[in-house]
Formats: C-alpha cells, sequence, structure tokens
C-alpha cells in the first residue's frame, strides 16, 4: 500500500510519529465536535480514498483500530465492550497502532485505551523475557550466521573482533527453531572459539579462546537465560560449587536473587546438606556480562569422590522488560502530563526552554518515573533507571540526546524523579520538540530453574 500526496501540511511527518490510526483519530476528534458521527465516517472514508493508491478488498488493521476506537465512545454499552474486547484480542502490533491519549476528546474512550494498553503491554512484557530461537540450515560463513541469528532473535553477535580470516570461515549449521543459547554453544563448539558479552554494546563477542578459558563442567539453558557449573571445590568438609548466569544480551537483568535453601544436592546415594542454609545473596547483572555466585554444601567426614553429583536449584532474575517509547508533546504547557506504560508510569512535570547570554538555546525538563514493583530490592539497585535513553525530537526527525547531564530531584519507593539538561539546541520553536522517554514497562521477577550433574570430588580432610 503506498502513500498519497497528503492534503495538509505537515501530516506526512506526523504519520511517521503517530501511525496512520493516531493521524486520522486527531482529524476524527476535530470533526466530531463540528459534525458529529457523520462528519467522522466521512473523514475516514476520505482518509482512506486519499492514504490508500490501491484499494484493498477487505479494511486493513489500522482501518480495523479506528474503527474499534471510535466505537469505544458509543452511547451503547455493548458496543463499547465489543470494541475493547476485539482491541485486546489484536494483541502487541496494536502497541504501535494505538493513537496517543492526548488525541482521544471522549474522557470515557480515553480510559478504555489506557487499560487496553497496559494490558497488552504487560502481556508482551511477560513474553518478551523468553528464549528466543533460529531456524537456519546449510552452509554459510561465520559472518553470515552471526548475522542471520541477530536478525532472527534481536541478540547482537559480533566477529569483528576475531582475526581477519575467521568471519569468512565456512560453517555447516542445523539449527530448527533453536534456543540462541545453544546455537552459541553449537556454532562455538564447531569453530572452537569462545564468546563474550559486551556490556556496553549489548552484544555477544565471538573470540578466539585464551590461554585460562575452560568449558564448563556443566550448563544448562533455560528460557532466555544460560546457567553454567563452573568448579566444585573440596574444602575441608564443605563443597563449593562455583556458578555464573547469563541473560540474552537483548534483555536488561538488573540483579540476580540467590536464596541458598533454594538448592540441593546429592553425591552418590548421599543427600549433601547446606552449609549455611539462611544465606541469601543479591547480585548486580545492569553490565549484562555474566554474574558468578556459590553455593556451599557441607561433605562431612564420608568420601564422595568419583560418585556422581547432582545440583538442582532456582535463582530469581529481576528483569527490566520490554523497553517502549514514553512520548511527550507540547512542551510549552504549564501542566503536568503522566504516560502509563505497563507497569511503570513517567510524568512530565515541568518543562522549560531557555537561552543564554551567550545565545545557546537550552532546554530544562522534570521527570518522574515510578514503577508499581518498590520494596528494598529495587531501592538497592535502582541505578539502572538513571541510564535510560531520553532524548528531543524535532518535527523533521531531529534527535538531540541529552547533552547537559542530569540531576536526581527525589528518590521514593519504587520511582525516582529527574532533570534533564540539554544545550545547544538547535533554531527549533519549542512547540515543535517532543521529548522522548524509554521506559522499560514492566520490571519482573523471572525465575530460573536447572540441575547439573557431575563427577564429586573428594572433600578435604580436617587434619
Amino acid at each position: 500500500m503506498k502513500n498519497a500526496p497528503f492534503p495538509f501540511a505537515g501530516a506526512e511527518s506526523t504519520l511517521q510519529e503517530e501511525g496512520l490510526t493516531a493521524v486520522m483519530l486527531r482529524f476524527c476528534n476535530t470533526f466530531h465536535r463540528s459534525a458529529g458521527v457523520l462528519g467522522v465516517s466521512l473523514l475516514l472514508l476520505a482518509c482512506e480514498l486519499t492514504l490508500c493508491a490501491e484499494p484493498a478488498d477487505e479494511p486493513d488493521l489500522t482501518d480495523q483500530i479506528a474503527g474499534y476506537v471510535e466505537s469505544l465512545s458509543s452511547d451503547a454499552l455493548a458496543e463499547r465492550t465489543a470494541a475493547e474486547r476485539a482491541l485486546l484480542e489484536i494483541g502487541p502490533p496494536l502497541l504501535d497502532l494505538l493513537p496517543p491519549p492526548d488525541l482521544i476528546d471522549d474522557p470515557a474512550a480515553r480510559d478504555a485505551l489506557g487499560r487496553i494498553r497496559q494490558q497488552i503491554e504487560i502481556e508482551a512484557a511477560e513474553e518478551s523475557i523468553g528464549a528466543t530461537h533460529v531456524t537456519l540450515a546449510g552452509e554459510y560463513s561465520l559472518a553470515e550466521i552471526a548475522a542471520e541469528i541477530s536478525r532472527q532473535t534481536g541478540n547482537t553477535v559480533v566477529v569483528d573482533r576475531l582475526p581477519q580470516d575467521v568471519p569468512a570461515q565456512v560453517v555447516d549449521v542445523q539449527f530448527d527453531e533453536t534456543p540462541f543459547w545453544e546455537c552459541i554453544a553449537e556454532l562455538t563448539a564447531t569453530t572452537e572459539l569462545s564468546w563474550s558479552i559486551d556490556g556496553d554494546a549489548h552484544a555477544l563477542v565471538l573470540i578466539d579462546p585464551g590461554p585460562d578459558d575452560s568449558a564448563p563442567i556443566a550448563a544448562a539453558t533455560r528460557g532466555a537465560f544460560r546457567v553454567e557449573l563452573e568448579s566444585v571445590a573440596p574444602k575441608r568438609s564443605t563443597l563449593r560449587a562455583q556458578m555464573r548466569i547469563v541473560a540474552e544480551p537483548r534483555l536488561r537483568p538488573l540483579f540476580l536473587s540467590v536464596t541458598d535453601a533454594d538448592f540441593s544436592a546429592s553425591a552418590g546415594h548421599r543427600e549433601l546438606s547446606l552449609f549455611n542454609p539462611n544465606a541469601h545473596t543479591e547480585l548486580p547483572m545492569t553490565s549484562r556480562e555474566p554474574v558468578e555466585f556459590a553455593v556451599i554444601f557441607s561433605a562431612g567426614n564420608e568420601q564422595s569422590g568419583g560418585a556422581t553429583m547432582s545440583i538442582d536449584g532456582r535463582v530469581t532474575i529481576h528483569t527490566a522488560a520490554l523497553p517502549r517509547e514514553v512520548r511527550f508533546r507540547d512542551l510549552t504547557a504549564e501542566t503536568r502530563v503522566a504516560r502509563r506504560r505497563g507497569g511503570v508510569t513517567v510524568t512530565l512535570t515541568r518543562s522549560r526552554f531557555g537561552t543564554t547570554n551567550a545565545g545557546d538555546r537550552t532546554g530544562r525538563f522534570r521527570l518522574t518515573v515510578a514503577y508499581d514493583t518498590g520494596g528494598p530490592a529495587f531501592e538497592s539497585h535502582r541505578t539502572w533507571i538513571y541510564h535510560n535513553e531520553v532524548y528531543l525530537e524535532a518535527l523533521d526527525g531531529t534527535r538531540i540526546a541529552v547533552n547537559d547531564g542530569f540531576d536526581t530531584t527525589a528518590q521514593a519507593d519504587g520511582g525516582v524523579g529527574l532533570e534533564y539538561r540539554f544545550k545547544e539546541l538547535p533554531d527549533v520553536p519549542p512547540q515543535e520538540w517532543e521529548l522522548v522517554y524509554i521506559a522499560s514497562t514492566l520490571l519482573i521477577d523471572v525465575p530460573v530453574e536447572f540441575q547439573f550433574e557431575s563427577e564429586a570430588p573428594s572433600a578435604e580432610k580436617t587434619e
């Protein structure tokens, strides 16, 4: 479907920023106030004839959504209920097509859209933490395989840090809906390469193995997470199980919670007790790099060397899921504006544009970011909020990232207040700027259960 020329000034950029449904609704609201339902219907028809160079046999998704949104303002409860149910059934694709709340004049319709958006965002966030999969079969260069894994999973895989001839190496792969971490394990085993995580680039980097690199004793893939058993070391009458865990690089894990009571182990037919069953550890994961942790078991005086040792465990990863845009328009207004995405509310409390004595154009914007999930664990690891992306965007698409720092204006359970500063802004009228904040829509506790088997070492005897 191609877009024909727009009959109103600025509509082309508006379409790119808000989507067809939003543009139609903006003008539908204008006409609704003056012409009633008939005006809305005529305008929707006019927009369809203008925007669609080729007629469609059946309404496309944007047309359907526009109709459902209009029905949310109906006087008939049955029609409103049916429209809300139909929008919910569309699922995650709806999120990029819904009009912004401030384009909906009817309060009931605006509230309904808020509920719909929040429910779908929560469902999409929960789905986003699942494993990604790859389907690829045949002989390809390592660079081509890395590019295809990146494309299919959203996890950037980098090969440019390998020796020059290695990315061109041809590898035979047989991936059939294979989970991401299993793809990486097969690929590195075949090519005798290793990998690391570049937290700044949010990427997995294929590298030559170093002299100290060694394969883990055992590994388990659980959803989007990989857990490795690195060693089981005896010390006096104990066995220390050293493990590490890593998430798919596209995810944003915040911290790892390890409770020793969630672990059990056996050697041969003998159950091993926990050295400290009350131990609890929380470790930051904001760098996205693998995080190491250990659980210690009491081995007693009976030797278990050579027996099969089994370790069962469960950890929890607090994860910020599904980042989405929160966009604020009309930055010259004096009113507070709140936007809710999933389990987070972002509120623009103040915006100021100014000019320095030297003629430098500046902007200062105060936001509060509040998550439904709070508590001591959130408070201990909230620094990740300070690294969310924030930028100004002009109508012509120009983007200016925060370039003059930020200050923390408030801290509370589950949220923070921040003031972002911009300098050296282009000569653009204040009313043509929009402030965009990228917020993870939900904070989720992801349980990761796993089991390892290895040969038990002999515990050291106390002299």
